[in-house]
């Protein structure tokens, strides 16, 4: 009878630092993805101004480097896409109680 006090006790505790570990791991991934949304909108945001910059002041002609910022911004809503995916995956594993913001 003791024994399997005891091997009940310790499997709840177990289970309990489990459940523990894994709150840890999803608050970790949304604290993650909110940098990745931010880094990302930033990253676009640049690429946008860059792009205009470029544009305007070739008079009419797109040079090359127009054309490459279009690839910073890319870059930008990729980071921040998966800033987001990472973010809502987390918050699907943690805890309700906890914040989600």
């Amino acid at each position: 009878m003791v024994a399997s006090d005891f091997n009940t006790n310790h499997s709840n505790a177990v289970a309990g630092e489990q459940l523990a570990d894994e709150q840890l791991d999803s608050v970790q991934s949304m604290q993650a993805g909110k940098r990745l949304v931010i880094t990302g909108c930033i990253v676009a945001v640049l690429g946008i101004v860059l792009h205009c910059y470029f544009s305007f002041s070739a008079a009419f002609e797109v040079p090359a480097a127009a054309r490459e910022s279009l690839l910073l911004v890319g870059a930008g809503v990729v980071l921040w896409f998966w800033g987001a995916i990472k973010y809502f995956t987390g918050a699907i594993c943690a805890d309700a109680r906890e914040e989600l913001f």
